[in-house]
Order: C-alpha cells, then sequence, then structure tokens
C-alpha cells in the first residue's frame, strides 16, 4: 500500500514538474553577430532603419522578383513597417524603437510578425563607431518560446540557422556599404 502512495506521489511531483516547466516562456535570443564596416553610421542606420533599401541587402527580398513588399511609415521612425505575403506565409517588420543622438543613430530595434503569434520575434541592430569604422552589432530574440523547447531548438541546432541568418544579413550589409 505504501509503495502504490509513494509510486503516485512521484508520478504526481514529475507530472506538476513538466507542467510547470511547459508553462514558463522566455525570449530566446541567439548570440550576436558583429561587423566592423568602413563606413559612416548615418549610412549604416540609413540601410537598416530605412525599409525602402532592404531589397539590396535582406535575402528574401533580393532573391524574389515576384514579392511585392508593402512599405508604410516614415523612414528611419518609429513605426515604419514592412510587410508582404509569400507562399501563404505573411512576413511583417516594424521599427519599434530607435535611440539616437542629434548626428548619429546607435540602436535600431525592429518587432518581426510572421503568421501567427507564435512567431514573433525581436531583431536589435546596436551601432557604434570605432576608428576602425562603424561597429555594427546584430542580435534576434525568437518570440517567446516554452522553456522546454528551447533544448529542442539546440539540439535541432535551431540556434546556429539563426545565427547563420543573421551573419548572412550582415555579410549582405557590409557589402552594400563597401566601396567597389
Amino acid at each position: 500500500m505504501n509503495l502504490k502512495r509513494t509510486y503516485l506521489l512521484v508520478a504526481l511531483a514529475l507530472f506538476t514538474f513538466y507542467t510547470v516547466l511547459c508553462a514558463i516562456t522566455t525570449d530566446d535570443y541567439v548570440s550576436e553577430c558583429t561587423k566592423v564596416i568602413p563606413a559612416g553610421n548615418a549610412q549604416v542606420a540609413w540601410m537598416i532603419a530605412d525599409f525602402h533599401n532592404w531589397n539590396r541587402w535582406y535575402p528574401e527580398l533580393k532573391s524574389d522578383s515576384t514579392l511585392h513588399p508593402i512599405i508604410s511609415g516614415e523612414a528611419m521612425m518609429s513605426g515604419h513597417s514592412i510587410a508582404w505575403e509569400q507562399n501563404g506565409m505573411r512576413e511583417k517588420f516594424e521599427i519599434k524603437v530607435i535611440y539616437a543622438e542629434p548626428s548619429k543613430i546607435e540602436e535600431v530595434i525592429i518587432h518581426r510578425k510572421s503568421g501567427s503569434e507564435n512567431e514573433q520575434g525581436v531583431l536589435e541592430f546596436d551601432l557604434t563607431e570605432e576608428k576602425n569604422g562603424t561597429l555594427l552589432k546584430s542580435k534576434i530574440a525568437q518570440g517567446k518560446i516554452p522553456f522546454w523547447f528551447k533544448g529542442m531548438i539546440w539540439l535541432l541546432g535551431g540556434n546556429n540557422q539563426l545565427n547563420r541568418w543573421n551573419e548572412d544579413n550582415l555579410e549582405a550589409i557590409k557589402q552594400e556599404l563597401q566601396p567597389n
């Protein structure tokens, strides 16, 4: 009788523990990617914070000429957005915050929505003037993800894939800004 009760209590404790783990959600930040760009801060900020120029470096807009983005709001201002639909998948990026001094932009935070609430994310660009040029850091927050699911993302290489995407975009920006 006591053994059955012990098994039941252990099973109940494990079930409770698993339920709590499933309920916890956190932002899954991917490690930062960094590039030094030998160009002025204003040029880099203009490239990132003006969606009219994303077709010069953003892979989806670069590769697909059938994609027709809808751009609204004022460039380099909070609320400026770009949206498109491709193969039934909707994607939208909107500038949430720009931290700026009068002469330069230091940080651009872009909110991303894709399809459903679960696929929201945040893309952050930090810009710092260095003696070699502009230091551009990019960081991705992949929406709200259940705590237990982070382990699955790690096992399946999801973080590496997002890092490669992040790195490719920074490389594309760098290529656009470098003189030919």
